[in-house]
């Protein structure tokens, strides 16, 4: 089927994973590959997921249903110390070493089954590795055929603007992706960060298009949240979101978007797509995406019938836009 969406569509895989596992709520393979059987029905075929989603289990997932078959896979490295280790899938540590980046990568591609990833990300800053030592080392897999693109995630505009300097001047493997939170409520990444991004012709995948499920009307900021959803505040991930959304800010503005798409007759996540489709900064030609996330077939099926459609109506797209007038003081940063 040929993609019908005016953005590439790239699916998540941060959900999939063991059962008990940090982030995962698909335990079963049937239902993941359900899952994303139907993203494919949608003429989509990238997939991103990361060393540490699932406690490395979202890769093993992937690789057990041998995915690489029909999907391009992107994968990542996540820097951590023993602080952190909820996320590490047994590791003390990872930097962004030679060592370390040759034995993370190895391990994505074992575990996913194949030779090379479509996209391999620095998933976090680790500012205690000089970023040219990082760059060559990183240079030293990409010459080996392991990874097509370059991609960074949660680094500061002034990072990426560094990193592609260095690597421009060292004649080394350059970043061609940035992936960061993005969505009607979560601006912060268009004043600096787009237009560093245009400079270097780097394209801007985006995560996060629904706050997590705050933008479906089904998570109310200061309700009860599911075991193991991205707000369970028992889990690193959700003390992450409830720091990103919790407070009067965020609260009174998801009220008010709330209302709105109700005024229009829609579903409040139709509208959070639409808009992040077709009135965002992202564009197509400048390579941009949308990463979507499932944890149900019901629930994805709706999403990318939602991300197919059209532009919003005029008025309702100016409205949301300017609900980030008033949360702007309330956001956090994009960047770790």
């Amino acid at each position: 089927m040929t993609e019908k969406s005016a953005l590439p569509i790239v699916l998540g895989a941060m959900t999939f994973g063991a059962k008990g596992k940090e982030q995962a709520r698909v335990h079963d393979y049937e239902t993941v590959q359900e899952i994303i059987d139907t993203f494919g029905e949608h003429g989509h075929k990238e997939i991103d997921t990361a060393r540490m989603y699932g406690g490395g289990t979202s890769e093993e997932y992937l690789g057990h249903l041998q995915i690489h078959r029909k999907y391009d896979l992107s994968s990542k490295i996540f820097p951590f110390d023993q602080s952190s280790n909820a996320l590490s899938g047994g590791k003390n540590s990872v930097k962004h070493t030679a060592k370390d980046i040759e034995e993370e990568i190895d391990t994505s591609l074992k575990n996913l089954g194949v030779k090379k990833l479509k996209i391999w990300y620095l998933h976090a800053p680790d500012r205690s590795t000089d970023y040219l030592e990082t760059l060559r080392a990183l240079d030293v897999q990409y010459k080996q055929g392991k990874f097509e693109l370059l991609g960074l995630s949660n680094y500061a505009s002034w990072e990426v603007a560094e990193i592609a300097t260095l690597a421009r001047v060292h004649d080394l493997v350059k970043p061609s992706i940035y992936q960061g939170v993005y969505s009607a409520i979560h601006r912060a990444v268009e004043p600096e960060l787009f237009p560093a991004l245009r400079k270097f012709g780097i394209g801007f995948y985006a995560y996060n298009p629904l706050a997590g499920g705050l933008l479906t009307g089904a998570v109310k900021l200061g309700g009860s949240v599911e075991e193991g959803s991205r707000f369970d505040e028992n889990r690193h991930q959700g003390k992450l979101y409830r720091a990103r959304y919790f407070n009067e800010g965020y609260s009174n503005a998801l009220n008010e978007f709330i209302k709105l798409a109700t005024k229009y007759s829609l579903s409040p996540a139709e509208v959070a797509l639409r808009w992040l489709t077709h009135h965002s900064f992202l564009k197509k030609e400048s390579g941009d995406a949308i990463i979507i996330g499932a944890s149900s077939i019901k629930h994805i099926k709706s999403n990318l019938d939602d991300l197919d459609k059209g532009l919003l109506p005029e008025e309702l797209a100016e409205e949301v836009a300017g609900l980030w007038t008033t949360l702007k003081p309330y956001a956090n940063s994009y960047f770790r």
